[in-house]
């Protein structure tokens, strides 16, 4: 429902229908949809193939008995086929048409339907590896990938106009097609079973990060890992290239090639070299970094217009996100209507996303909005419009994964700590026994918390803060209003600590 309410995202006018797509193509001057609905067609054909025409007459050799139709019609059940369009984010506001089948009209299926993708705290952990350990990386994007699987249910549909001259037979469908509530699941379980025969096990603590445990040419153990976000694939090795070409072997690559990486989910992906001297050639730490600069830049675009067309003037030297004095709780001006409320919804969106690429200077002022996601007010969509003003003026902005070991705190003020043995007794860590083995060099993990008391004004409540790293690589940020009320700073602090040790 909420997909057929949407008109725009991004700024950008989704169309419902193949016709209105190719209308918004003549009226831009453009042919974005309809390169994006060929491209689609062109991996969806083969995933169907046909099998009777309007009349029930056999179209290619069956053994469905005397009665093909009849047949048909007890083992198959039809359904229905329409394009879904969206925008992707890319940083390029792609158009993506996606051909799909109507999933609310089939029964919903007993097992588990859900299928997961790699976070970004992983995707930062691994390009951490990558330069610590020397290892390559490289990326691609399968074409299709739901049509690799097998369809779970015996399901058939009428050929539309894109079909060409085979408009009005009866496609049965034999793969995973997209929209179908099996399909998800059903494409995950297949590629589990390619990795499982090249060797790789999921990891842990991250069900699609694959690993592998390889030998470098000098005999040093590491790990090999492939990060799998649905149909993009990030391939750490110390010889991705030679992974890439086992991939290639069961599955198409878009472009049929794998690609250096230049962006990943949205953010741009760059190689950073440190002012230090610590690299092989004495020159600097060789690293990678993520930014969402290129996303960011299309956002910004899109907000002033918007903000432009609401007769608002634009601040193009705005030095904070938030005016120093404002409160969000305590706003009482004029709620949205569904329109600016949407907006507002979508404005959140985009800069969620363009933290967990790496924008962490603002991710205070974003929680305290998104708080107010339910019910915006006009002053609360303008404290966004802020917070883009507040990027447009500062649009370089990188996330780099240094993997250089931090040192020792000074632990002078701890000398008279409490002998904790007394309490819990000589007690060791339970490491499980069947943990994976520790390959290549070792990394440290520092926690910082923080929380400011009561900041809430209305409710008193206290917002936690926390950066977690690797290193010295920032690799996971939380900022949260505090669900307890503490009378002290010293409860408040106990809370934020113990928060950031569960993370």
């Amino acid at each position: 429902l909420r997909y057929w309410k949407q008109t725009h995202k991004f700024g950008i006018r989704i169309p419902k229908t193949v016709a209105e797509a190719l209308k918004i193509d003549d009226e831009n001057g453009n042919h974005f949809w309809k390169d994006a609905i060929e491209k689609e067609m062109s991996t969806v054909k083969p995933a169907s193939h046909i099998l009777l025409d309007k009349n029930g007459d056999a179209v290619m050799a069956t053994n469905y008995q005397a009665n093909p139709t009849k047949y048909l019609l007890a083992k198959y059940n039809i359904i229905d086929c329409h394009f879904v369009f969206d925008i992707k984010l890319d940083g390029n506001f792609t158009r993506k048409a996606r051909f799909v089948a109507d999933g609310s009209k089939v029964d919903i299926p007993r097992s588990t339907t859900y299928s997961s993708v790699v976070s970004c705290k992983s995707v930062q952990i691994a390009f951490l590896l990558v330069a610590l350990n020397q290892l390559d990386v490289k990326y691609c994007d399968l074409s299709g990938a739901y049509l690799n699987a097998p369809v779970a249910k015996c399901l058939y549909f009428e050929a539309g106009d894109k079909y060409g001259d085979n408009k009005g037979k009866i496609m049965v469908i034999d793969r995973a097609l997209y929209g179908l509530k099996s399909s998800g699941r059903a494409w995950q379980n297949f590629f589990v079973g390619t990795l499982d025969q090249m060797g790789y096990v999921p990891c842990r603590s991250d069900n699609n990060v694959y690993m592998k445990a390889k030998t470098k040419p000098n005999w040093d153990l590491y790990w090999s890992y492939i990060l799998v976000y649905v149909d993009d694939l990030l391939v750490v090795d110390y010889d991705a290239d030679a992974v890439m070409e086992q991939i290639k072997r069961s599955y198409t690559l878009k472009g049929d090639t794998c690609l250096e990486l230049d962006q990943y989910l949205g953010g741009n992906i760059r190689k950073y070299k440190l002012n230090d001297e610590k690299g092989p050639d004495g020159k600097g730490t060789k690293c990678w970094y993520i930014s969402s600069d290129d996303y960011l830049q299309e956002a910004c675009k899109m907000v002033r217009e918007l903000s432009e067309k609401d007769g608002r003037t634009w601040n193009k030297k705005r030095k904070s996100p938030f005016y120093t004095d404002y409160r969000p709780e305590t706003d009482t001006s004029k709620e949205l209507g569904d329109k600016l409320a949407s907006r507002y919804q979508q404005l959140i969106g985009i800069l969620r996303w363009s933290v967990e690429l790496g924008r962490i200077d603002f991710v205070t002022e974003l929680c305290l909005l998104s708080s107010h996601n339910c019910n915006p007010r006009e002053g609360h969509l303008e404290a966004l419009y802020q917070i883009f003003e507040y990027i447009e003026h500062h649009k370089r902005s990188k996330l780099v994964f240094d993997p250089t070991v931090p040192g020792e705190p000074s632990y002078a003020k701890f000398n008279n700590f409490t002998d904790w043995s007394q309490e819990y007794g000589d007690i060791e860590e339970n490491i499980p026994e069947d943990m994976p083995s520790a390959f290549g060099k070792p990394v440290k993990l520092t926690v910082y918390t923080d929380a400011g008391h009561a900041g809430n004004v209305v409710n008193q409540g206290s917002h936690t803060g926390i950066i977690i790293f690797l290193n010295k690589a920032p690799i996971h940020i939380y900022s949260k209003l505090q669900l307890t009320v503490k009378a002290s700073t010293f409860g408040l602090e106990f809370v934020a600590l113990r928060i950031g040790m569960e993370q």
